[in-house]
């Protein structure tokens, strides 16, 4: 029996196990890193098919940006278990939550490091993550620089995504009973009246696919007691091209987390396949985005100073105050 301390984020655990790292070996061993690419993939292809059809190819879309989010998630949680229990995966993946996971983002950006690791990286701060990870070399040493460089970078870019307060509630908007309206936004910011004069124009976002949601916001300088919040309807352009290469490359990446903690159980890492793109350039066209604005708001920010002479209704009055339904043929 062997019984390994086990950090989350902050929170200490044991797991108790007559065989942690053979169990640990059999989950990597059969997991599916490029699950999240294939299925984009089939997706894009129907995509193409379904061009006519505008409100079927709008919920692949959807499909697509669910997955986006999923992936997303799933990296990040690969990487701080690789982190924090690199003997085993499966037990951290038990225990975390999504907050943890943004914990630690906040404090990996702010420090290059978090407080409690289990693996030592090559250096701080997500290249020498990425270096760390990326356990591969090319044939053109400059080129394996380059490409781990490439990694980290796109690491960066998606967890300053995933702590976006609007990004993600956007997902859970989608993921949560489809609580979305779907579609994308045409929005041009121009010095001039003529829209035809492209000299003028200062930003511009544009796409047949993105979601219409509401988000709660909470009113300014109100009380905290009070809990009070408004709605504003935010509008969300995707580039389907950028979402499906990123979802590419975060395959890659769990492929490779899965790789080099496969190896480091084994003390040999000279068995392990590592995914990489065919060129450095494909990196760009990941983190490219194609619109200047993803996104935008157009209702009104609430002041609590702005209404004091209002009065707020006493919460259990209101409910005291029952809502009846009588359907009509009772009242016949």
């Amino acid at each position: 029996m062997k019984i390994i301390p086990i950090i989350v984020n902050k929170k200490s655990y044991f797991l108790i196990d007559e065989n942690p790292i053979k169990r640990n070996y059999e989950f990597l061993n059969n997991l599916q890193p490029l699950y999240y690419h294939e299925i984009t993939k089939a997706l894009q292809e129907k995509m193409k098919t379904l061009q006519d059809n505008s409100e079927s190819d709008e919920h692949i879309a959807v499909q697509i940006r669910t997955i986006y989010g999923q992936a997303i998630e799933t990296l990040f949680a690969f990487l701080f278990a690789l982190i924090q229990s690199p003997m085993s995966l499966v037990s951290w993946l038990q225990k975390y939550k999504v907050s943890d996971i943004k914990e630690l983002l906040i404090e990996f950006n702010k420090n290059k490091s978090i407080s409690y690791y289990k693996l030592q990286l090559l250096k701080s701060g997500w290249v020498g993550l990425s270096e760390t990870v990326n356990n591969f070399n090319s044939t053109d040493d400059h080129d394996s620089i380059k490409i781990k460089e490439n990694f980290g970078k796109l690491w960066e870019i998606l967890s300053k995504e995933f702590l976006n307060d609007k990004t993600y509630k956007e997902y859970c908007n989608i993921k949560h009973g489809f609580r979305i309206d779907p579609g994308g936004f045409n929005l041009l910011i121009s010095k001039s009246k003529d829209i035809e004069d492209s000299n003028a124009i200062l930003l511009q976002g544009n796409s047949k696919y993105g979601s219409k949601i509401y988000i709660d916001e909470k009113v300014k300088n109100a009380p905290k007691k009070l809990n009070a919040f408004s709605l504003r309807k935010t509008y969300f352009n995707w580039d389907i091209d950028s979402l499906c290469k990123r979802i590419e490359f975060i395959s890659y990446s769990i492929n490779n987390i899965i790789s080099f903690s496969k190896g480091l159980m084994k003390n040999d890492f000279t068995q392990e396949e590592y995914l990489v793109p065919d060129s450095i350039s494909i990196f760009q066209d990941a983190i490219r985005q194609k619109n200047e604005i993803n996104t935008f708001d157009i209702d009104v920010s609430y002041n609590y100073n702005d209404f004091t002479d209002y009065k707020f209704p006493n919460v259990e009055d209101y409910y005291k105050e029952k809502l009846i339904f009588i359907p009509k043929e009772l009242l016949l």
